[in-house]
């Protein structure tokens, strides 16, 4: 899980956790990571999913969370992340669960995409070996009589399967697991889960069972392999509808997916649910039967591609750190954890070792006094400022009593959220000794304050007494009113601008919930809701009649026209989706959005070039930003050159400009098609943060990667692809070339950006010399890169459970490398002192704490030669 701090979050006890960080906040819950405690100095990190106050009454919701947690909580697997706890605290539910420092397979996809590179086919294969192990022990779950509990996960995506920087491969996110064992059951014909990665049973609504994942796993491996999702539309609805259209085969899948790799991506993703794997297990062989017939991949593999690929995020995520904790309310935690002290944090007596937190019997005249003198200087200049302002205003807005109203509600809401901790004894003055206290005090008197002045405003002039008095300000105050009555004006025709759209949305709503299709069409809503239900329906062509009807009348809306061209594509041929588009912009000539429109249908080169005229003769055409970044986000960010990658980010801060201003967002007809644009731009300003900073930080990328009986070395320069690339190891004479000209990617019909060379190197320290050639012929400077070769590898292995101490073990396996023969092995934990040894290849470290720990090992050979000491780096949880 990705740690980013929230500047406004402050840690704070929850129950028997203390919240360290806010990871996220959503619609429904806010997730942080916790600590808890227990005797000692027992500390664990953990995720707390606390769910907001507004569902804690909803019924429906709470009898689904429970579900969720009773299905989660049964399925313990090293595949699945575990659920710890489910409670309420103060009336607020939450969730406990098993803390994963690392990212999900979402990010992995996004990381490599970005860096023009694909996800490696050995690092994918043990990916979905363990999501399909984790899979198949969740299908095959069965309850306490031995009957199956018929879990299906339901929402497989690569956002919720996370990969630990250790390694490794977790299944998150049950939630809306079906098992037959719950109360709160799914009706028939009710689509849950994310659309793009739904089975075409599940798209229709129909009855599940595990294959449903099989076939999610299946879109999974795929995006994996391409970067992109299966299954992409303008709208859920056009996704919907490729789904239950699509029938893959071998043949037709991508040159990305490798031969290899491609009847067990065709299986998984069979349309019939008969013909894909009858089980996650059997899915899960597949996959481990072809890795058998590629060099051996070690458990390594997957930390050390993570560590390469996100270096900079662990970076930052070291640098975070960890608030500091009382040690009193760690205490406190710890005893409640235990059941050892009842009483709340406030209330513990001051003889236990920690600081008392009672209060002192203090006058309500004494606790006013003593909160006020805290906020005598901000209660006085607060006020005279919005005194002067209220006065200025009068003719135009009545702040005075607006003012009132606020500031009682304001006391009266802070007064009342404090009194639910200090409700024990004498409330009042504890709230009045606390901090929050101080902001009620400063609410309160400013009430009285405002109550006051509300009184005197009705004796005072109907100008306000500056306006009266003082000359200049009724000038100021005249020409105030007359930019008024102007912006009313202006927010008149706006409105009824977007009255107009409302309406047109309105009418389309309303008619798509009836779900019929109108005999004899008149207006423009009329056609669209016909052309949505006609898709729906397979009925492209009398589909494409109502799509151009609509647009007839109705031209500037770029979702309809996306929708429309997509079914002349696939139907009628490009040749008559440019025909229908030369008449539209012949009977339109000044429509920009029907001439970017028509561009979007000419080869690339001269869509882009389209593209470039439209933003510099229309500066404020919102949608010709849009389709820039589009196309830029589709074919990655590493294909650019610097300067195009400083144009692309010119263009989103020009969109995000005239988002502001209200000209982009009335270019959409449908809400979803709408959304999808803003989490494309999301994803685009990700990119443009990570990948413009990598790009300055670090031109080229090396990757070392150390097989059983050779060391593969690969270079790839951050811009566009190279002519050639040069290298040496050890040395900078001579540089040899990779031959990048022979190579050739089928995506761009260009050379590859970077190519593999397998090379027979001696253990150590080695230093890689590299320079590359750009398309003009201009060499690169020289750039080094340090790594190590071992003579013999380490496998770690942690034992799935702890022992009943709370402790871990982990097995330690010591491998052959590069032809070497070793006798004896040393090894420690967590200091170089290497006093332990062994004959044997396979050992148990036991007694381990959850956490980081560093193994140091050596090894001799039958001479007593020993080799260097080499570390490595495990995280047990």
């Amino acid at each position: 899980m990705r740690l980013s701090v929230s500047p406004a979050f402050k840690p704070t006890p929850f129950g028997r956790y203390y919240l360290t960080h806010l990871l996220a906040r959503g619609g429904m819950a806010e997730v942080y990571t916790a600590k808890a405690f227990g005797a000692g100095d027992f500390e664990k990190t953990v995720v707390v999913k606390k769910i907001l106050p507004q569902f804690a009454d909803d019924e429906r919701f709470i009898t689904m969370l429970s579900d969720e947690a009773r299905v989660t909580v049964q399925l313990t697997h090293t595949h699945i992340v575990q659920l710890l706890d489910f409670g309420t605290v103060n009336g607020q539910y939450y969730i406990a669960m098993e803390y994963i420092d690392g990212v999900d397979l979402k990010d992995v996809v996004t990381a490599a995409h970005q860096c023009g590179a694909a996800v490696p086919a050995d690092v994918i294969g043990v990916v979905m070996s363990a999501v399909c192990r984790g899979l198949d022990h969740a299908h095959r779950k069965t309850g306490k009589d031995g009957a199956p509990l018929g879990i299906v996960h339901r929402d497989l995506s690569p956002h919720n399967v996370l990969l630990s920087f250790a390694g490794e491969v977790k299944v998150a996110d049950f939630g809306i697991a079906k098992a037959a064992s719950n109360v709160t059951k799914t009706q028939t014909g009710e689509i849950k889960g994310k659309v793009a990665y739904m089975s075409p049973e599940q798209a229709a609504g129909a009855a599940l069972d595990a294959r449903t994942d099989i076939f999610s796993a299946g879109l999974v491996l795929y995006e994996l392999f391409t970067g992109v999702p299966l299954f992409e539309g303008d709208s859920q609805l056009e996704i919907l509808g490729r789904i239950k259209a699509t029938h893959v085969n071998p043949e037709m899948l991508p040159d990305t997916i490798p031969a290899p790799w491609r009847p067990i991506v065709a299986k998984a993703l069979a349309h019939d649910t008969t013909d894909r794997y009858a089980s996650a297990g059997e899915f899960e062989r597949a996959i481990a039967e072809l890795l058998q017939q590629a060099p051996v991949v070690t458990s390594t593999r997957l930390p050390e591609y993570l560590h390469t690929l996100f270096a900079g995020r662990i970076a930052d995520r070291d640098r975070v750190l960890e608030p500091p904790i009382d040690p009193s309310v760690r205490l406190q935690l710890a005893s409640f954890s235990g059941r050892v002290i009842a009483a709340a944090p406030e209330d513990v007596a001051a003889g236990t070792g920690t600081q008392a937190l009672q209060s002192k019997s203090v006058s309500l005249r004494q606790a006013v006094m003593q909160s006020a003198k805290r906020f005598y200087l901000a209660v006085c200049v607060v006020n005279i400022i919005l005194s002067v302002a209220a006065d200025f205003l009068k003719p135009l807005f009545a702040l005075a009593p607006t003012l009132l109203i606020i500031s009682i509600a304001l006391a009266g809401g802070i007064y009342l959220f404090s009194l639910r901790k200090y409700r024990r004894s004498n409330p009042f003055q504890r709230v009045l000794q606390s901090k929050i206290g101080e902001v009620f005090v400063f609410f309160a008197i400013s009430a009285g304050i405002w109550a006051t002045i509300t009184v005197l405003s009705i004796f005072t002039p109907p100008r306000g007494v500056l306006a009266a008095k003082i000359k200049p300000v009724g000038k100021y105050q005249e020409q105030l009113l007359r930019i008024e009555e102007e912006i009313a004006d202006i927010k008149t025709t706006t409105q009824e601008i977007a009255a107009g759209v409302r309406d047109i949305r309105q009418a389309i709503d309303e008619l798509g919930r009836s779900g019929t299709i109108i005999a004899k069409p008149k207006t423009p809503q009329e056609f669209y809701h016909n052309a949505r239900q006609f898709t729906l329906a397979g009925r492209t062509g009398e589909a494409i009649e109502a799509y151009q009807a609509f647009l007839e009348a109705q031209p500037d809306f770029v979702d309809v026209h996306q929708s429309f061209q997509a079914l002349l594509l696939n139907t009628a041929g490009a040749e008559r989706a440019r025909e229908v588009y030369a008449t539209l912009q012949t009977e339109r000539r000044d429509n920009i959005v029907i001439k970017m429109m028509n561009f979007r249908l000419r080869p690339k080169e001269a869509y882009l070039q389209g593209l470039r005229e439209l933003r510099t003769a229309h500066p404020d055409f919102a949608p010709a930003h849009l389709a820039l970044l589009q196309h830029i986000a589709a074919e990655g960010m590493a294909r650019l050159t610097t300067a195009e990658w400083r144009d692309a980010e010119a263009a989103y801060v020009r969109l995000q400009q005239l988002d502001r201003q209200g000209q982009f967002k009335e270019f959409f007809l449908d809400k979803e098609a709408l959304q999808k644009v803003y989490d494309e731009l999301r994803r685009f300003d990700a990119m443009v943060v990570s990948f413009g900073g990598e790009r300055l930080a670090q031109p080229v990328r090396f990757y070392i990667n150390q097989g059983r009986s050779a060391v593969s070395v690969s270079v790839s320069p951050n811009d566009l692809p190279p002519e050639d690339i040069l290298y040496n190891v050890d040395t900078a004479e001579p540089l040899l070339s990779m031959g990048l000209t022979a190579i050739i990617n089928p995506l761009t019909n260009k050379p590859a950006a970077n190519e593999q060379v397998q090379l027979q190197l001696a253990p150590g320290k080695h230093t890689i010399y590299a320079k590359y050639i750009d398309a003009k012929g201009v060499a690169s400077p020289l750039f080094t890169h340090e790594f190590d070769v071992w003579p013999f590898r380490i496998d770690i292995t942690p034992e799935p459970a702890a022992s009943p101490d709370g402790t871990r073990s982990a097995e330690l396996a010591f491998l052959e490398y590069l032809n070497h023969s070793f006798t004896t092995f040393y090894y420690s934990v967590d200091a170089p002192t290497l006093d332990q040894r062994t004959t044997q290849t396979r050992v148990t470290l036991q007694g381990l704490r959850a956490g980081p720990h560093s193994v140091y090992v050596q090894a001799s050979n039958e001479s007593g030669n020993k080799t260097a000491v080499f570390n490595q780096s495990i995280q047990l949880y």
